[in-house]
């Protein structure tokens, strides 16, 4: 539909358009918040151009979306909230020196907060999480486990660079 639309938008576009928001509620319902807000932005424009023109017929949609987009945001603050939660229990439990398995259990903490970063938030959130966690581990002497979670971070960081140089570029060096 994106070829043809862009030959032929007056037909097209709309296809487009219901097609991205279809992308963006399959990528929520999965949890992909990230992806499915990219696929409901495109949506949004779309609509917003189509409602310029025919206000009657696609009004309803940019509101829809822009109230899809909303709550997803309210999602991914609740989720935003709830990987900070694990963080602070797997800080919590380093601190807590007469719990015999205070190491192990940051450090599900730690993965459990990075799991859910990975299921739904960004991939710039993602390395973030590998970094943090890299950095505990080298505090704690557990050499051996970091250099995944900083090849994951880099990996993350170049493909984002390539996309955003300036943004990113730093993170990389």
């Amino acid at each position: 539909y994106e070829r043809l639309a862009k030959a032929y938008p007056e037909p097209y576009e709309a296809y487009v358009g219901t097609t991205l928001n279809n992308l963006g509620a399959l990528n929520s319902k999965t949890q992909h918040f990230d992806k499915a807000e990219e696929y409901f932005l495109r949506a949004l424009e779309i609509y917003e151009r189509l409602a310029s023109q025919w206000p009657d017929v696609y009004a309803s949609n940019v509101q829809m979306v822009q109230e899809i987009l909303r709550i997803l945001e309210e999602k991914q603050d609740e989720i935003r909230s709830l990987v900070e939660e694990y963080l602070l229990k797997a800080k919590t439990w380093m601190s807590t020196y007469s719990e015999a398995n205070r190491f192990e259990e940051a450090c599900k903490c730690y993965e459990q907060a990075i799991a859910l970063t990975r299921e739904s938030l960004t991939d710039e959130n993602l390395a973030e999480r590998m970094l943090e966690y890299g950095k505990f581990l080298h505090d704690n002497n557990q050499y051996h486990k970091i250099e995944a979670y900083y090849q994951e971070a880099l990996s993350i960081y170049e493909c984002l660079a390539t996309t955003c140089l300036e943004t990113h570029e730093a993170k990389i060096a």
